[in-house]
């Protein structure tokens, strides 16, 4: 019974509908600490060919490695958690967590790692025994996800592991690295690690509303050595912190990206070390 489209009478009444225009929608940006905040600040070049041109270089190897630790080290968080697994119990599961997230990561980066890698991989994990055995009454939270809304953008984070303080009243927030500690810190690894808390600080106080009482940097690969660097949290710090953060996601949106690393020492295992002209006399440019 409906009229053609065709008929006069169907365009006459068409051309009494009054449309309204189509707003274009606007999704504000999400950054991370590590993805986005702290690759920029290491190296705008090396951010636009990243993510920008999205072209993400080939180095699955250690990335490999460090998430089959990480997610390792979740299983035997949440097992400690929500299933309340004794010690043993763990010791027990660790070896099948490992196989089936390494299997997950084959298939996702088509790469494997050496016996010697994955060997390194299950010592690190194996020496995480004493800090669990120590804190295990603490542990909290795991993997916990905490996004913050900012003016123009959002600000994401995955803290690694919450611990309550002693006197309940408070957290502690750690944070896993698996390479070694670096005692000769050329490239300001500590410096951004420890900004990284800073801002899972920021969000946990923020958004959740909980004191954070001390920052920890756990670096699973530190052998005969104390792994943990502890420190607590400096308002003074913690604001210079943000407002650096601030004007690094404003630059990111603006696309300036036509700068270099200001440390040389942190080119020496950059992907793109072959193709960046980081002279100050050359125009040449990504």
């Amino acid at each position: 019974s409906l009229p053609s489209w065709r008929s006069p009478q169907a365009r006459a009444q068409l051309k009494t509908i009054a449309f309204s225009s189509i707003k274009t929608p606007y999704f504000k940006p999400i950054f991370t600490y590590t993805a986005d905040i702290d690759t920029y600040s290491t190296c705008p070049r090396l951010y636009k060919f990243r993510y920008a041109l999205q072209a993400e270089p080939v180095e699955y190897r250690s990335t490999i490695k460090g998430l089959l630790v990480h997610q390792t080290l979740e299983d035997i968080n949440r097992a400690i958690i929500k299933e309340g697994m004794t010690l043993q119990e763990i010791h027990e599961h660790t070896d099948a967590w490992m196989r089936e997230n390494y299997k997950t990561l084959i298939m996702a980066y088509n790469s494997v790692l050496s016996d010697e890698e994955y060997q390194q991989a299950r010592e690190q994990i194996a020496s995480y025994d004493s800090f669990i055995i120590e804190n295990w009454a603490r542990i909290c939270q795991t993997e916990q996800r905490i996004s913050l809304l900012k003016d123009d953008y959002v600000l994401d984070g995955q803290i690694d592991l919450i611990l309550e303080t002693p006197d309940r009243k408070g957290v502690e927030l750690v944070d896993f690295k698996s390479s070694a500690m670096p005692y000769i810190d050329r490239s300001g690894k500590i410096e951004a690690y420890a900004r990284q808390l800073y801002v899972y600080c920021h969000l946990m106080e923020e958004r959740c509303q909980k004191k954070v009482r001390t920052l920890h940097l756990y670096f699973l690969g530190t052998k005969n050595d104390s792994p943990i660097i502890s420190f607590t949290p400096k308002s003074s710090y913690m604001a210079k912190t943000l407002t650096d953060l601030d004007k690094t996601a404003h630059r990111i949106m603006a696309k300036d990206f036509e700068h270099t690393a200001e440390r040389s020492a942190s080119c020496r295992f950059c992907a793109l070390k072959w193709l960046c002209q980081r002279d100050e006399d050359s125009d040449w440019q990504i």
